[in-house]
């Protein structure tokens, strides 16, 4: 009874259910509004005015900069990446950018995902590291930093936790975080098994480091050493004389107050060498590292223990309610017993990888097809994608999840295929107009009878305000902008607590917890700065210079003709108000704001 309706596996799920609950789906949308709603979720800004309406060429979507750049914004969600430390001093990391520019990158180029996740979790492990694969530890140093210099201890384990809970909530679905203080009181996480899980990340921390080790680069960072040397031999010398028979780990800070003039001179110069090399701000493990990196000079103090031999030492305790006071027994790595067989004696960050990515594992390629239906659709699946335990909301349509994550490793975890089925479904091309037999049955669309709008995300809403206006530069890549900027927002700079002001009013990710579905709010402020902000006047002007009349201005922003009725509305306005209050008119319509 729906063979006509059926193009591809994902439908015959879908007709199934909605068969079973006496459903009619809508027909295909229309030709403008599929183009549209292709633009919008693919690239996240509206397509061209002129681009044919009967041409939709997906695999072409799916290879442009525009789509790399939507989709990385999805993922920095979940990574919790902005390019600040955080808490009350909020510091930069100036080369945080090439984290996000990775990720990009990542997407355009269509990298398998069991490559994504390798390299996020262990870039610095893989035989011989590239200094891609280095970039890509970003997602670990993420972790906010507070500067606390009082208590390290507690500095330390603040960033292990963050890491912690975000690497199990991005790959696995899951609310480890519940686990930290006793064992999750409705899924099989132990507390023993938190912290095992957290030992994966103990012998390693965020810190700036140079990309390339040259010879040059590294006579000079060992040239540095030998300084730091001279010193901590001196000042042990003294402090022994003082009765601190025992050696002690001295800072960076500590030996540079010591040193003489000279020696200041050389190091500074020294320094000013190092800054001058490509750096980026990374995840690092000196004792399980292919290679070794030379760290870059830094503002602060170190943050935590940097040395080698300290960092190989560490080892993960159970904390007893998550109480750095009450250390517990100490623990070695491994995952949640309840997913098998622990990893061999002394397991690294590789072997995690290689876990998470292992197709024996049951979560990770489910949380992921999970994540990609929810971008499309605007939920999930599974509507709470960072919750798939005992309490997160059951599958709507569990054979079809199975189905895409069987389908996703078959294909050798090509994110892009699970696309291309999603796309080219009749489940995604439905019209979104209501009716009322199949609202009595399913108010929510849960069964996807129907196409539901959905509103686009704060930088999208900026971004396509931007594309429509001719305002929006394509330039990609490289460092941060500021605020004022015309760049895609993506490269605007990701400050904790001083985000765009655009952002923060249309619910944008905080960069301080992992982020697996923005909240879409409805506030007085968001019309207010639709209606009244200098940047939203500007546009509003640029669209009406560029387009002329209302019908060029209507085509260009709405990608469809306008009707006779909106013609008379929008040209009443033009006629007392000006052009530019009918373009101001039109980019505060809903049909502009939501994918049709």
């Amino acid at each position: 009874q729906v063979s006509g309706w059926v193009r591809n596996p994902v439908d015959a799920f879908i007709a199934a259910k909605q068969f079973e609950a006496g459903l009619t789906p809508n027909p295909p949308a229309d030709p403008s509004t599929l183009q549209r709603r292709f633009s919008l979720t693919l690239h996240g800004i509206p397509p061209e005015p002129d681009s044919p309406t009967n041409i939709i060429d997906i695999q072409h979507l799916l290879s442009t900069p525009n789509y790399g750049q939507h989709f990385a914004r999805h993922w920095l969600d979940l990574a919790r990446w902005a390019e600040s430390n955080g808490h009350q001093h909020n510091r930069d990391r100036k080369h945080a950018w090439r984290y996000r520019d990775w990720v990009i990158t990542a997407f355009a180029s269509g990298m398998p995902f069991d490559q994504f996740v390798r390299e996020q979790i262990a870039g610095d492990e893989l035989p011989e590291s590239t200094p891609s694969q280095l970039v890509a530890t970003g997602f670990l140093a993420a972790a906010r930093y507070s500067g606390n210099e009082l208590d390290k201890q507690i500095q330390r384990n603040d960033i292990l936790t963050d890491i912690t809970n975000a690497t199990a909530a991005a790959f696995l679905g899951l609310t480890f975080e519940c686990a930290q203080c006793h064992s999750h009181k409705f899924d099989p996480i132990s507390i023993r098994d938190y912290y095992q899980f957290q030992a994966f990340f103990v012998s390693g921390q965020p810190q700036n480091l140079v990309m390339v080790n040259n010879d040059t680069s590294q006579q000079t960072a060992q040239q540095r050493r030998d300084l730091f040397k001279k010193v901590e031999q001196r000042l042990l010398t003294v402090r022994r004389k003082q009765g601190y028979p025992e050696p002690i780990l001295v800072t960076p800070n500590n030996v540079i107050a010591q040193m003489r003039a000279a020696e200041k001179s050389t190091f500074k110069r020294l320094n000013a060498q190092i800054s001058k090399l490509d750096q980026t701000w990374s995840f690092y493990s000196p004792s399980t590292a292919s290679r070794r990196l030379t760290v870059a000079p830094h503002e602060m103090r170190w943050q935590l223990p940097h040395d080698p031999a300290v960092l190989g030492k560490l080892r993960a305790a159970i904390l007893i309610r998550g109480d750095l006071r009450s250390r517990g027994p100490e623990v070695n790595a491994s995952w949640p017993l309840i997913f098998g067989v622990p990893p061999a004696e002394n397991p690294t960050r590789q072997d995690l990888a290689k876990w998470l990515t292992n197709v024996q594992n049951p979560l990770t390629a489910r949380v992921w097809v999970n994540r990609i239906w929810q971008w499309h659709f605007g939920r999930g699946l599974v509507e709470t994608s960072n919750d798939f335990g005992t309490q997160g909301q059951p599958p709507s349509h569990p054979e079809l999840l199975d189905f895409l994550a069987a389908e996703l490793i078959e294909h050798d975890w090509d994110t892009q295929h699970i696309q291309k089925l999603i796309l080219t479904s009749s489940t995604y091309q439905l019209a979104n107009h209501d009716s009322e037999t199949n609202s009595r049955i399913d108010p929510e669309n849960r069964l996807y009878w129907r196409w539901t709008p959905h509103r686009l995300q704060a930088e999208a809403i900026r971004d396509s305000i931007l594309k429509v206006s001719g305002q929006l530069d394509h330039r990609d890549g490289g460092p941060s902008d500021s605020h004022d900027s015309q760049r895609r927002s993506i490269y605007l700079t990701q400050k904790r607590d001083n985000l765009p002001e655009q952002q923060v009013l249309f619910d944008s990710a905080n960069g301080i917890i992992t982020c697996a579905r923005r909240r879409t709010s409805t506030t007085a402020l968001q019309p207010l700065w639709l209606l009244n902000s200098k940047f939203v006047q500007t546009a509003a002007q640029k669209l009406a210079e560029r387009a002329g009349n209302v019908e060029t201005a209507f085509q260009t922003a709405l990608y469809r003709e306008a009707t006779p009725h909106e013609l008379q509305l929008l040209g009443q306005l033009a006629k007392e108000h000006g052009l530019s209050s009918a373009c101001l008119a039109i980019l505060n319509s809903s049909e502009f704001l939501y994918i049709p």
